[in-house]
């Protein structure tokens, strides 16, 4: 059995009232998609990424306008639960074996009117400290809400990567170069 929600952990996660620590990363979730849902309605997408990400930003927007998904649109992942390392999370946390099917971390891009959905979620679903599995895993399961793949990535950019690759994790290139040739490679195809 899963540790239930404690009442006020149900308030911090839509406030961002607590004490910010690795551990509250799905307290620090909730509550920007809680700010966005109530400050940025008209907005049709929210985009989460970490800040060592670098986005082909014309790729994604050229396929949001194709595909017009209906859900997460990322990285997805299956994977056992870690029951040991800096990730380890107690059979008592998560009982089962298994994470539903989620977004890795690193970049994900949600309809923005879907947000409300996993605000709803939060308050029957298990709560879960692993961020990346509680929101996108967890949540979009008890929301109905599911997965569209971005396909590959690389850690470092190749310009044959250009438009094929839309999100860099641990770019250890310099990102000054690579937008600049991002943006002339596109320059050329729209000329």
């Amino acid at each position: 059995m899963s540790v239930p929600m404690q009442k006020d952990q149900a308030t911090c996660l839509h406030t961002g009232d607590y004490v910010d620590s690795y551990r509250k990363l799905s307290f620090k979730a909730l509550a920007s998609l809680s700010w966005i849902t109530q400050h940025c309605q008209d907005v049709p997408w929210t985009l989460h990424t970490d800040d060592d990400v670098f986005i082909d930003v014309f790729l994604m927007l050229e396929y949001l306008h194709e595909e017009k998904p209906e859900c997460f649109f990322c990285n997805v992942m299956w994977s056992q639960v870690m029951r040991t390392g800096k990730w380890a999370v107690a059979r008592e946390e998560f009982p089962s074996d298994e994470y539903p099917a989620f977004c890795s971390g690193h970049v994900w891009v949600l309809p923005t009117p879907l947000l409300p959905r996993l605000l709803e979620a939060s308050k029957s679903a298990p709560f879960l400290w692993v961020d990346d599995v509680y929101v996108t895993g967890v949540l979009a399961q008890y929301a109905g809400i599911k997965h569209l793949g971005i396909g590959s990535e690389s850690r470092h950019i190749r310009p044959s990567d250009v438009g094929l690759v839309m999100a860099w994790h641990s770019l250890e290139d310099d990102r000054k170069k690579w937008w600049s040739i991002l943006t002339r490679i596109y320059k050329k195809t729209l000329l």
